[in-house]
């Protein structure tokens, strides 16, 4: 309790007094039909000093009330039109100007109602500041008792049980209410999403019936598109509307940008042959993320822009080859991943279309090859090893061993040097697992020339050769197998 402020004991004939006091506090959320959706206390029950203006009472509670993660935009602006009113009259309306210049509050015509407000505010039990904002309403009811020395202490305190048990009612009786109401706003709000989603799911599924029976099969094998990315999304300016036929005779069920008349957002369109996109679009065009299936059931799906595959993507040929990796208008380029109905996999860079740059290709038998490619081909420096145990490290082109190379057997045979169109070519030494060497001129892929022959016991010896054939004794000498 604390001794009543000097501004009041005029009206207390001068006594000595103290005085209790205690309000409700709410921060109410409005919807457009009715007046409150929701109302949450946000201050129960407190003895205060009345010399304190009850608005920076309340500014003090929506300031705790921040602190627990309410919507803060709101309660900033309220706290800013509290702040506001504890100010003198002069103040309140230089305030108001300037807050109109920087756009922050009302038009200044409404600056005189709001001041009307705190006066009776300041004057009366019961108040309600309205419009704080669109979607808010601000609302505080207080009851003040008052103790004069006339009154028993005992009389002071069954005032103050009564009020205080009225005031509990009332929250109760109000926290109640906004209990119900948004209890059956959730659940319209409910339904309404649910007929919704109902009734796109059927329209889309009438769409598919024009597509062609190649189309409806594949959608039926892949699933829907929409079902992965999830129900139609609201965006300002942008609508739904029910399915229309185009120019090109092509159907179209989506949304689409009011103002310029174009698709925007996402919806299918069926073409007159068949084929049918799913996904997003901007200015009537595929862009972002979209399925397309051809006529001929080949499907491609993932990112697109202006109506072409670009960016992240995979595409399914009927062949069941599958490509996954990066596009560049509708074209493969950077990295991706392609297989082959027959098992074959290739995981590596793409450029326009083709493989270019380093990658490894992978054949069903077990051959590998990882190294360079140019359009498609093995082509630069690369690996290529067999499941025997076989093994090229060297240069490539056109998918044949050409230029220098190393080759190696399981056995421990070797071959270092020169190759044109996958055949030993030019100068190149062959060694034996014992030792033994040949070093010298190839041709064909045989001994051919001049070239020296080292035995196994270091002994060197120098000949003629021709077609793998000694045409001059020099000593016996294994063939290359």
């Amino acid at each position: 309790m604390e001794t009543l402020p000097n501004c009041f004991k005029d009206s207390c004939d001068h006594e000595a007094a103290y005085f209790s006091e205690s309000h409700d506090v709410y921060l109410c959320k409005k919807h457009r039909k009715n007046k409150y959706e929701d109302a949450i206390p946000i201050k129960k029950e407190e003895t205060v000093d009345r010399n304190i203006a009850i608005l920076q009472q309340a500014s003090d509670v929506l300031s705790s009330f921040i602190k627990k993660g309410r919507n803060k935009d709101v309660i900033e602006e309220a706290k800013l039109l509290i702040e506001q009113f504890t100010k003198d009259t002069d103040e309140i309306q230089v305030d108001f100007c300037k807050a109109k210049e920087s756009n922050q509050l009302y038009e200044i015509g409404k600056v005189q109602k709001r001041m009307d407000e705190v006066r009776e505010l300041l004057d009366t039990q019961s108040v309600f500041i309205k419009l704080i904002s669109r979607w808010f309403w601000y609302s505080m009811k207080k009851t003040i008792i008052a103790k004069f020395p006339s009154m028993s202490t005992e009389k002071f305190s069954e005032t103050q049980s009564t009020c205080s048990k009225k005031s509990k009612k009332r929250r109760k009786e109000s926290n109640s209410s906004a209990r119900s109401t948004e209890s059956k706003s959730k659940g319209k709000s409910q339904k309404k999403k649910v007929k919704k989603e109902s009734k796109f799911k059927q329209e889309k599924e009438d769409m598919t019936q024009h597509a062609n029976d190649r189309v409806k099969r594949k959608c039926e094998e892949l699933g829907g598109y929409g079902d992965r990315t999830g129900s139609q999304t609201s965006q300002d300016g942008v609508e739904e509307r029910p399915l229309v036929t185009l120019q090109s005779g092509a159907k179209y069920l989506g949304q689409w940008n009011i103002e310029k008349n174009t698709k925007q957002g996402k919806g299918i369109q069926v073409w007159p042959d068949g084929s049918m996109y799913e996904g997003y679009w901007d200015y009537s065009k595929a862009n972002g993320l979209g399925r397309l299936i051809h006529a001929d059931g080949e499907v491609y799906e993932g990112e697109w822009l202006d109506d072409k595959a670009h960016g992240r993507g995979i595409y399914i040929h009927l062949d069941g080859s599958r490509y996954e990796g990066e596009w560049y208008k509708d074209t493969k380029h950077g990295h991706g991943i392609e297989t082959l109905p027959d098992g074959s996999r290739y995981e590596g860079h793409y450029k326009r279309g083709s493989k270019t740059g380093r990658g490894t290709f992978k054949w069903p038998d077990g051959r590998s090859y990882t190294g360079e490619f140019l359009d498609d081909n093995i082509h630069g420096e690369g690996t290529y090893e067999w499941p025997d145990g076989r093994r090229y490290d060297g240069q490539w082109e056109n998918n044949k061993m050409h230029g220098i190379g190393i080759f190696t057997w399981k056995d421990g045979r070797k071959y270092e040097g020169e190759y044109i169109n996958d055949q030993k070519e030019g100068n190149g030494t062959f060694t034996w697992p014992d030792g033994r060497k040949y070093i010298g001129d190839w041709h064909f892929g045989k001994q051919h020339g001049v070239g020296a022959y080292v035995t196994s016991k270091r002994k060197e010896r120098k000949g003629e050769w021709d077609s793998g054939k000694r045409i001059k004794p020099i000593e016996k000498i294994e063939e290359q197998s």
